[in-house]
């Protein structure tokens, strides 16, 4: 039996990567943490993956487009890394010094988030909060909370009781020899 990867998301494509470490946009893995990263350029190269991650030559390597140097399937070279989605429920915000801090909600156990994450919150009752917490590194966090870099400011928002959905989120950086490649990234299930 052959196993099929199939697309759950796709997420922004990243061009003109070259000699300098770039990275693609951010984006929310939301079920598996597979991501499929494919090179379609005559150009390799080596990505990374993190919430804020630089590419090396000691990244992982990513050949061209017209290569068999990692899964090669109509001319597009293909890597699979993995991450782990994190998720909880938001049941409040509320600010301290403009920063934002994030109460969850108790239904599950603990606290998915670790200081060093990166988050993005969606469907806040305060729509600032969506815009405003996208792709945030994560400054502080124990049981129940975690609160937002410094470098958020909501003081202009309205601390907000409901519920909202906060996700950790990623980004792909790419490195080059010489000349650029092209990366697509998506978020992929193993089936079959």
């Amino acid at each position: 039996m052959s196993e099929v990867l199939q697309i759950i998301q796709k997420f922004t494509r990243k061009d003109s990567i070259g000699t300098s470490s770039a990275q693609s946009a951010a984006f929310t893995p939301t079920s598996t943490g597979i991501i499929r990263v494919t090179n379609d350029s005559v150009q390799g190269g080596y990505v990374e993956i993190s919430g804020n991650p630089t590419a090396t030559t000691s990244s992982v390597f990513l050949g061209s487009g017209l290569s068999n140097t990692t899964v090669t399937s109509g001319g597009t070279s293909t890597a699979l890394l993995s991450v782990k989605p994190k998720r909880s429920t938001v049941s409040a915000c509320s600010k301290v010094n403009g920063q934002p801090v994030i109460t969850l909600s108790t239904d599950r156990e603990g606290n998915p988030f670790r200081v060093g994450d990166y988050m993005t919150m969606t469907g806040a009752s305060v729509g600032g909060y969506n815009t405003a917490i996208a792709h945030i590194l994560i400054a502080a966090q124990n049981t129940t909370t975690v609160t937002c870099t410094a470098t958020v400011d909501t003081s202009g928002l309205s601390d907000f009781a409901g519920t909202a959905v906060l996700r950790t989120s990623y980004k792909v950086a790419g490195i080059t020899a010489a000349g650029t490649m092209t990366l697509n990234l998506q978020e992929v299930a193993v089936t079959g």
